[in-house]
């Protein structure tokens, strides 16, 4: 009886298992199906985003090429330019004669006083040596000549103009590399 059983169980279960299976594969076959659908819509938004790519890349390339042949114009024009501007320096050169223009350093003095001017020496040619000679300044002489009235304009000198407070020998040249070791 026992064994009769067994035989029931075993028989039960064999066809609790195809129910299952049956059941188990209806419903994987409706999630294929509808995989399947998702995976072509995918499909066809890739195709979508492919052709659009393409379309960017020959865009692109086209600008790349417009790009590439507009610096080679550019290029040349420059080239070209220059040589016509180096042409022209030449010309200029050889036709220019030099014609040096002495400047005349204008002074602003204040209303109502007198022009005061420096007077010097002629510089003394009895001497025979070589090395030129300084002239020695004159007293100033005051001259009753009306001076033009000042516009409040300051004459550039060396002396005018704030003075740097920070190191202004920075510039000076170091000694050689030959001297530092000596030391």
């Amino acid at each position: 009886m026992i064994r009769e059983l067994k035989e029931k169980i075993s028989r039960l279960t064999k066809k609790i298992n195809k129910a299952h299976l049956t059941l188990d594969f209806k419903a994987l076959e409706s999630q294929n199906t509808h995989l399947i659908v998702k995976v072509n819509a995918l499909q066809n938004l890739n195709e979508c985003f492919r052709t659009e790519n393409e379309k960017v890349k020959q865009h692109y390339k086209e600008l790349y090429d417009s790009t590439k042949l507009t610096h080679a114009k550019t290029i040349k024009k420059t080239t070209s330019l220059l040589d016509e501007i180096e042409n022209l320096k030449a010309q200029l050169k050889n036709n220019m004669k030099c014609v040096i223009v002495p400047a005349e350093k204008s002074k602003v003095l204040a209303p109502e006083i007198k022009s005061l001017s420096k007077r010097f020496k002629e510089p003394c040619e009895t001497l025979t040596h070589n090395t030129p000679t300084h002239p020695e300044q004159q007293k100033m002489k005051k001259t009753n000549e009306p001076v033009i009235p000042s516009t409040g304009v300051k004459g550039a000198t060396s002396t005018s103009g704030l003075k740097p407070r920070s190191n202004t020998k920075k510039d000076k040249t170091l000694p050689a590399k030959s001297a530092l070791k000596k030391v």
